[in-house]
């Protein structure tokens, strides 16, 4: 039964790989998120991974690390990454999630906000979520790619509190 799963999962994990590993990373692909404080202790920090693998992160507040750190992943986690983008649509999302905005059906204050800014292949957009504001208007998908980005982070310079 064992020996059964591990064969299924080398399959898939390896038709992951080459479906991910099909797609070109742009040389111009460079994708940050900043997350700012909330009312209480919300880590509050800059990350950004470019091409190569390169990540900076800029510790700011509430973060395990502060100052700035450097760091490098692999070029599949940057294609599982832009997999993740393309799935999001991020070049077709609206430019701002924030409270003043007809897309928050319900407003919370004392929440933190992400901005995301991706450069790919040309293009580039900025993305600006406030977390206090929802509603059916505003994409579930883009929490997750916010968070997906923030799992890219190599283990040493590692977000606390998210």
């Amino acid at each position: 039964m064992l020996k059964s799963f591990l064969m299924v999962f080398s399959i898939f994990c390896l038709g992951q790989v080459s479906q991910v590993s099909s797609q070109s990373i742009p040389k111009d692909f460079q994708v940050t998120l900043v997350r700012t404080e909330c009312f209480g202790t919300c880590p509050s920090y800059k990350l950004t991974i470019d091409a190569d693998g390169g990540v900076v992160f800029e510790g700011i507040n509430h973060v395990k690390m502060k100052g700035r750190h450097k760091g490098q992943i692999s070029k599949e986690k940057i294609q599982l990454l832009m997999n993740e983008i393309n799935h999001a649509k991020f070049f077709s999302l609206r430019n701002n999630y924030t409270s003043g905005q007809s897309v928050c059906a319900n407003l919370a204050t004392d929440n933190p906000t992400t901005t995301t800014s991706l450069r790919m292949g040309g293009r580039s957009k900025t993305v600006k979520h406030y977390h206090g504001c929802s509603g059916p208007k505003v994409p579930k998908h883009l929490d997750l790619l916010e968070d997906k980005i923030d799992e890219m982070a190599p283990a040493k310079i590692e977000v606390a509190n998210i």
